[in-house]
């Protein structure tokens, strides 16, 4: 290596070596990094590759955006060399609405030439030095940055320096369009941020065929818009409509959701949740005309329910009874006789407890079947003008009852189809008759029939034959 005429190669060997990798303008390269000898208030250091360099250029190193400050005569023994400067800040323009960022170097005092020494700027104002490129050649009087929690109006453009920009700023008030959060200066007057608002709430219910009118609020950067053009729109319009005024009628029952938005923009929007009731008149009747059941026996409880006069159909309805040791009903409505006694059978909408009818429902023991037989006793055969007795004994399935009575009568059929009176009766009771044979002679060994009739049922009778007999 002569290091008295050093060439490229010797140069890519130390950067191969001691080369630290950067960006100029965007482009990888590498570069000899070094610390000047002289002490600075700046962040300075030189700046050594074989990629050419200028004044202006913006370096990327170490995490930091750099500006070539000092001028760069070519290039010199194989190399660029110049000296670059740390941007303290990165810095936001508003060109009309188009944010752009540049690395800036900002300060407060200037170097004086003729002393030799650092000037402190008046209060209020400050430098910055920034990259001289078509974004910034955009910069003009009176643009305004914000920064380190103050508003800075450009008061002065120097572009004496190839390839920078050295803005002078004052102090600035800040405005009602100034993004201070962000550092964006004058952002709201050219950037919109819409909310739209639905009055009315998340959720509204309305009536089956009545209207709802829909209010919005469309605000811009938090300021009412006056008469904002709006468009409607429904997820459902079998359910509930909207027109182009935000009127909303009802369809049917259901719900629906309407988008209200801003029209060219649907991405500024609300909601609000429809639920179409409608407007019902339930009516519940029970159907059976008695409810008298035995023991053990069922009955069905029948029912219609109505809305508005129409029969509804597979509705929902529950059954209950006052007192389930005297009957029960079912989930179906079928009530079981338990033991005697009255309840009520209640029948009421499941979800509506208020739409109900009653039925008062009677328990009574299984009645009796009855089987009624008669059985005469006395003689079978009676003397002429002999008066004898005669008495009824009563059953109820073969069983002997004393609830029971009779009407006694007597025949005498003869196979001519006349009937002659053998005998009379003297008295009579309920279980007991007293006869008396005729006098006639010429009717001895003729018969007569003894009947006897049940009282409470003169479908069952009872008789027996009786032949008169000579005294002798």
């Amino acid at each position: 290596m002569n290091l008295f005429s050093p060439n490229e190669n010797d140069f890519n060997f130390i950067l191969a070596d001691a080369g630290r990798d950067i960006l100029i303008n965007g482009i990888a390269t590498r570069a000899l990094i070094s610390n000047l000898k002289v002490k600075s208030d700046y962040d300075d250091k030189y700046i050594s590759t074989l990629t050419e360099l200028s004044q202006g250029d913006r370096i990327e190193y170490n995490g930091l955006y750099w500006l070539i400050v000092s001028e760069v005569n070519g290039k010199r023994y194989e190399k660029y060399k110049g000296v670059m400067r740390a941007c303290n800040f990165d810095i936001k323009f508003n060109f009309a609405g188009n944010i752009k960022t540049f690395p800036a170097i900002v300060e407060s005092k200037v170097f004086d030439i003729e002393t030799g020494q650092y000037m402190t700027l008046p209060v209020g104002k400050i430098l910055m030095t920034i990259q001289d490129n078509s974004d910034t050649k955009n910069i003009i009087l009176n643009q305004r940055i914000i920064k380190m929690d103050s508003a800075w109006k450009v008061i002065g453009i120097d572009k004496t320096k190839n390839g920078l920009v050295i803005l002078h700023l004052e102090k600035d008030s800040f405005g009602s369009s100034d993004d201070k959060e962000n550092e964006i200066a004058n952002r709201w007057q050219y950037e919109h941020i819409y909310k739209l608002t639905i009055n009315e709430g998340e959720s509204a219910n309305i009536l089956k065929d009545d209207t709802l009118q829909l209010s919005v609020k469309l605000t811009d950067n938090g300021v009412a818009v006056d008469s904002p053009s709006i468009t409607y729109v429904s997820s459902d319009a079998n359910i509930c409509n909207i027109d182009n005024n935000g009127l909303i009628t009802g369809i049917a029952e259901g719900k629906a959701i309407i988008t209200a938005q801003m029209t060219g923009k649907p991405d500024v929007k609300d909601t609000i949740s429809i639920n179409v009731k409608v407007n019902h008149n339930y009516v519940l009747t029970i159907t059976n005309e008695s409810a008298t059941l035995n023991i053990g026996d069922n009955l069905q409880l029948n029912y219609t329910l109505t809305d508005n006069g129409v029969i509804v159909d597979n509705p929902n309805v529950i059954f209950t009874s006052s007192d389930n040791n005297i009957a029960t009903v079912n989930s179906s409505g079928l009530i079981t006789g338990i033991s005697i006694g009255t309840v009520t059978i209640t029948a009421q909408m499941a979800d509506r407890p208020e739409i109900y009818d009653i039925l008062e429902v009677t328990v009574q023991e299984v009645p009796i079947s009855h089987n009624y037989s008669i059985s005469i006793n006395g003689g079978a055969t009676i003397k002429l003008n002999q008066t004898l007795s005669y008495t009824a004994t009563f059953y109820d399935n073969g069983v002997e009852v004393a609830d029971q009575s009779g009407t006694w009568s007597i025949t005498s059929p003869n196979p001519d189809g006349t009937t002659n009176v053998y005998a009379t009766i003297q008295s009579q009771t309920g279980n007991s008759v007293s006869i008396k044979a005729t006098s006639t002679s010429s009717y001895v060994n003729k018969y007569l029939e003894l009947v006897c009739t049940l009282n409470s049922d003169n479908t069952i009778k009872a008789s027996k034959q009786i032949q008169v007999k000579s005294l002798f």
